[in-house]
Parts: structure tokens; sequence; C-alpha cells
């Protein structure tokens, strides 16, 4: 039985294309969730680069700043937001193919600071909700670290005996308990992380003066959870949903599940409640998102389309299918940002090009897509 269907995909209308001028890979997109009053700011990443754009109503994308890395080389497979708590300066933590995280002061436009530790690539980050300055970040070295960015500290190295036997490719933490988090990886593995046992080394990062590099970093070898029974394949994508966690592999569904805690059954053994079913998506690093609210979910696929379901909704409830413009179709679209209010659907693609779609609702009919399919680099000569 097909989906059902509580909206029509006309609910949101194409209303911007742009083309970042390098023509690489973008991978990421994020609107800043960390602080509301720049909420309609989002940032995209790819080659050694990290753009920042405003949502103006209309359906206009501005550019604001752009960084571009000093290594030629790089190429950033993720950002997060965080927030300065003495300045109110928004903060945009980007890494990639470098393994070294860049934290850049989106008020100055100035790469604030570096951090190394990880041995290859990061493939995620995620910021505290609880605690800004603290970041959580998925390495092909097989590795989670948790850092204090303001302090330029490695708290916790999250491997070993239990952890994951491949590229770990998404984490995230969960929403109410401040110490635990979730991670994904290509050994087809879900694990949970509970580090509240260290959360006093976490708290004392937090008045730490002496230099970064004598800070007592502690291992933890071992999660609460881990399952190879969720997914078959990758998993290239993991987001808290209350107590219950999303994940995502190659097989064109995601999963909506919770660990099984009937102590009669295996350790590793999960309960499905619910399957989000799409079509191809059978490319690995395609990853979903949710808006601030967790009402809605987006991901794309490598033929150009998206689709975005009602989360909470029982049966499945499909609330739209969009295509991306005829000159982009059929190609991969690698993530998605929701605004804050759902209002705005953006994607990133693997041609370099961004879409975005507003709900019709809160279309200004005289701008429509003026501005549309246009580089950054005429948008700013503009």
């Amino acid at each position: 039985m097909p989906p059902k269907r509580t909206g029509k995909s006309q609910d949101f209308k194409l209303t911007n294309t742009l083309t970042e001028d390098h023509r690489k890979a973008l991978y990421a997109i994020q609107f800043n969730f960390c602080d509301l009053r720049h909420a309609n700011i989002f940032a995209s990443v790819g080659s050694n680069r990290a753009s920042i754009y405003e949502c103006l109503p209309g359906g206009a994308i501005v550019p604001l700043q752009v960084y571009i890395d000093e290594d030629p080389h790089e190429s950033f497979f993720s950002c997060c937001w965080s927030i300065d708590e003495s300045s109110s300066a928004p903060l945009l933590i980007v890494s990639g193919v470098s393994g070294i995280i860049r934290v850049i002061d989106c008020h100055t436009g100035q790469l604030r600071k570096s951090l190394t530790g990880h041995g290859s690539s990061v493939n995620d980050i995620k910021a505290h909700p609880k605690y800004p300055q603290i970041i959580l970040t998925a390495s092909k070295d097989e590795s989670l670290r948790l850092w204090n960015i303001e302090k330029g500290i490695c708290m916790i190295i999250c491997a070993g005996h239990g952890g994951h036997r491949n590229q770990v490719l998404a984490v995230d933490f969960h929403a109410t308990d401040p110490w635990k988090f979730a991670s994904c990886g290509m050994d087809n593995a879900v694990k949970i992380w509970n580090i509240a046992e260290l959360s006093e080394l976490v708290l004392k990062s937090f008045t730490w003066t002496d230099s970064a590099s004598c800070f007592p970093s502690r291992y933890q070898q071992h999660p609460e959870f881990s399952s190879q029974r969720v997914h078959l394949n990758y998993v290239d994508c993991i987001r808290w949903l209350g107590d219950l966690l999303l994940s995502k592999s190659v097989d064109n569904r995601i999963l909506l599940w919770r660990p099984e805690d009937d102590t009669s059954r295996q350790k590793d053994s999960v309960r499905i409640i619910q399957e989000y079913i799409f079509s191809n998506a059978d490319i690995w690093f395609v990853r979903f998102s949710l808006d601030l609210h967790l009402r809605h979910l987006a991901v794309g696929t490598r033929l150009g389309k998206l689709y975005i379901w009602e989360v909470n909704a029982t049966p499945v409830a499909q609330r739209a299918k969009l295509n991306l413009p005829p000159q982009h179709n059929r190609v991969p679209v690698r993530h998605t940002a929701i605004s804050a209010d759902s209002s705005i659907i953006l994607c990133c693609c693997e041609d370099s090009t961004i879409c975005r779609w507003d709900l019709l609702s809160n279309q200004d009919p005289k701008v429509g897509n003026k501005g549309a399919n246009k580089d950054i680099s005429e948008r700013q000569d503009e």
C-alpha cells in the first residue's frame, strides 16, 4: 500500500537555484538553529569552501560570507552551527578530508581555531544542544571525539574494543540527556554512547587554564548499546527523535526504531516502529534532515528528487515530493535542510547547486523566481 498523502507537491514552489562557482560537490547544508535571531541564515560546504547565505522573503538567497581554506586539497564534508556565549558571535564549524576541524567566527569572517587529533577524514559534526562550546565529530579513523572548541580540548575519544570497525559516518546528541549520543557507520552498526560517568571531566574543561595538550583526555571503549540488526549495509545518517532513533542506509528507506529493552531478547535487538520508503537512494552519504521542532523529515535521492514526510503521522504521511529543475535532474542530492518553521526547504547537490522551495502561502507573487540560476560570483557583482 502506498504511503498516505496529506499534501501535494504543489504545496511548495521552487523559488531559487544557484550554483557555486567551484563546480564541485556540496556535501552539507545547515540552517542556524543555535541562534534563532539568525534562523534564516544557512551554510553550505563543498570543496575547500564554506559559504554562508541568508534566505529573504519571496525566494531570494543572498550570499553573506565565503571562507576558503588555505589548503587547496581540502574538501569539507560536514558543518554545524554554534555560538560564542561571551560575545554572541555565530560560529560555523567545518571539517572534511584533512581531519582538521575549523572554527569560523562569522562576525569577523576569520578563522578562530583549528582542532587537530583525528587521524583521517571527519564525516560529521554536531554541536551539543545544551553546551554550545561542545561538539562531537565522527571520523574515517573509526573514532568519535568530544571537543571543547572554546578551550581547544579533545575531552573524550570513543573508540576501541566496543567501537566502530570502519568509518563513522554520522553522530547525533540526545536532545534532553546531555551525556548520551548515537553514532553509525560503514560497519553497518548503530551505537548509543553514554558518558555520564565522565561528565565531571567534561565540566572540568570549561574552567581549564593549562595547555590543551595537558588535559587528561579519556577513552570510552564501550557503548551502552550496539547493533548491526537495524540495517544490512552502510548506515550514513542518524538522528534522535525523543528517545527513538531515525537512521538511513542505502536500501531506499529511513527507519524509526528503538533499542529493544526486553531482557529476554538479545542485547542488540531493535524494534522497528515505522518506515519512510522512497526510491533511487542506493548510494551512500545521502543524508536526511529534520526541522527545529522535529515535525518534518526531508531526504534527497541520486536522481534529483526530494521526499518530505510528516514525521509523527501514523500511518506514514508523505508531505511532498519535489523535483530539481530540468537542467539539474538526475543529479544526486547530498543533503537537505528545513527551516525552523518548516516554510523553506533547501538542498545541496553533487553539481554544486543549491535549490530553495517555499510554501505557497509564504510566496510573494511580485518576486517569483527573480535571480534564479545565477552563480554566487554573479550575485556578488549585483
